[in-house]
């Protein structure tokens, strides 16, 4: 793809650009920039607050980026420049997003706070599952520790309302789109979500696990259960699944290898809980 535009005549400042890169680059350093301010905002005490934050800035520059990208059928993937510039940008709305929520309000008239994303959006969540795997996923909600889920706006969830069920009824059977059934359990692990969208991933997952991907994915499954049970989207409808779940994972545990059985106990033990209580 690069190739066939360096062989354009007459090119444009843009189209040397994007020949050599160099707009990556450009915008590598400024969201490396705009990082350090994020992160500064969000442990910052601010009076008052003047002019856009940081992570919104971000937001802007990369869906801009990401637009030029689709807009101009422009597919990037495989430069490692560009995916360093996707992930760099992930992380910093993750670290805004999951910071505390630092506050005075000695003087009611003066309230001060810090300044940093209250939700997920759209554009996040897309990113998150197009460039990190599920155990990756794991580690980048585990490096920013919050208390109970991360929020989404209107915009993420419909976004997850969308995709999850393109996913799951894809006529392409193919390890890639299992790949992004189990980046989403990932996530889901971390993320305020809805019945909707729990039943649809969890109705599937009986027939998504193997020994492979048990073995993978087991901390992602016992997050994402977890989360869901703590947001008390659990009820009788799910008892099918669930069951179905434990007993797939209890045919497959005397395949699974000593060094993963501990946190494959966790998940059983987890199961074996959510489906007691949906007997009472």
């Amino acid at each position: 793809m690069i190739e066939n535009i360096s062989d354009l005549k007459n090119k444009g400042p843009l189209v040397e650009d994007i020949c050599q890169l160099n707009f990556s680059y450009s915008l590598f350093q400024k969201l490396y920039r705009l990082n350090i301010e994020a992160n500064e905002e969000a442990n910052t005490i601010y009076t008052l607050f003047a002019g856009m934050p940081a992570y919104e800035i971000s937001r802007i520059e990369v869906q801009d980026f990401l637009n030029f990208e689709i807009n101009n059928y422009l597919l990037f993937d495989r430069y490692q420049e560009i995916v360093d510039t996707y992930k760099l940008y992930v992380r910093t709305i993750i670290s805004s997003v999951a910071a505390k929520d630092v506050t005075d309000t000695s003087d009611p008239l003066l309230p001060e706070g810090n300044v940093h994303s209250k939700y997920l959006s759209d554009i996040d969540i897309f990113l998150i599952i197009r460039y990190f795997s599920s155990t990756d996923i794991e580690k980048l909600f585990d490096e920013h520790k919050k208390d109970g889920f991360i929020n989404l706006n209107d915009k993420g969830m419909d976004y997850l309302e969308t995709v999850i069920p393109n996913i799951i009824r894809s006529n392409f059977k193919t390890d890639f789109y299992d790949d992004l059934y189990w980046r989403l359990i990932a996530v889901g692990g971390y993320l305020q979500l809805n019945k909707d969208i729990f039943q649809k991933l969890l109705a599937v997952m009986p027939e998504k696990i193997t020994n492979h991907s048990l073995i993978i994915n087991k901390s992602s499954i016992y997050k994402f259960l977890n989360n869901v049970r703590s947001q008390k989207l659990v009820n009788k409808q799910e008892s099918d699944s669930l069951y179905k779940i434990l007993q797939t994972i209890i045919n497959l545990d005397g395949k699974i290898e000593v060094e993963n059985s501990e946190k494959l106990i966790y998940l059983l033990e987890l199961l074996r809980n959510i489906c007691y209580n949906l007997k009472l």
